[in-house]
């Protein structure tokens, strides 16, 4: 509301407070001039509230004009701020558009094969690799290899740390392999290190190899497939177990 605004209702309201002092003054009057049976001036005070209650309709008529459109242009306010507000949402959209995502440069730090998928073929990744889907084929990694218990691996196996709580049926190559309650292997297994836990599951022939280590290729960093130490797979290394729980 503006400063003249302000000052119009102001001499409104004082316009309506003595418009009523006046009507009461007269009222006053009047009473005293019809008990002392002064026909004229009675007259005059019935004439005089009257011209005062036009003064008031008048005065109340232009009133409501004033406060309905003061009413509709804080409407029309209201109005464009929220139009405003929903403008802002789509600029703010245009500018992250526009903006180059920061997030698209940094690497993957796993690739995972959630459960349902099933995949038939190689798959092979410089980083993590969780499974529990299906693979059918080689899985190799240049970390570590993680089989969860919905995982199901139909083929050969290579990474820098393996750990087994699904089912891999194949040869498995890594520093460390690591066979869970719930893990099942049916194949060998070339590692520096093996461990099975209690309710794990290994069929097949255990075969110790030299630590992986890392080779630089062309500046960057490969996995150097391990060997076994010797081909000939003793008798002894043959495990066909199962640890109850």
């Amino acid at each position: 509301m503006s400063f003249s605004d302000q000052r119009g209702n102001n001499s409104s309201g004082k316009v309506v407070q003595c418009c009523l002092y006046g009507i009461w003054l007269f009222w006053l009057s009047a009473i005293g001039c019809y008990v002392t049976s002064c026909n004229g001036l009675l007259a005059v005070s019935v004439a005089a509230m009257v011209v005062l209650c036009l003064i008031l309709m008048a005065n109340k008529l232009f009133s409501g004009r004033s406060m309905f459109r003061m009413f509709n242009f804080n409407k029309g306010e209201a109005k464009t701020g929220s139009c405003s507000t929903l403008t802002n949402p789509k600029s703010e959209n245009r500018l992250n558009m526009e903006r180059p995502p920061a997030e698209e440069g940094q690497m993957v730090r796993e690739t995972i094969i959630t459960p349902g998928v099933v995949l038939r073929g190689s798959v092979s990744s410089e980083v993590d690799i969780i499974i529990d889907g299906t693979i059918e084929g080689d899985v190799s990694s240049q970390k570590s290899i993680r089989v969860d218990g919905k995982g199901n691996i139909t083929g050969n196996v290579v990474g820098r740390k393996v750990t087994i709580n699904g089912y891999l049926k194949g040869s498995c190559r890594a520093n460390i392999v690591v066979i869970m309650e719930h893990g099942r292997v049916e194949g060998d297994i070339f590692a520096h290190e093996l461990s099975i836990e209690r309710g794990g599951v290994f069929i097949g022939g255990s075969n110790h190899i030299d630590e992986m280590v890392l080779e630089d290729v062309d500046g960057g960093e490969q996995v150097k497939t391990p060997f076994p130490v010797s081909e000939q797979v003793e008798e002894s290394n043959i495990i066909m177990s199962e640890f109850n729980r």
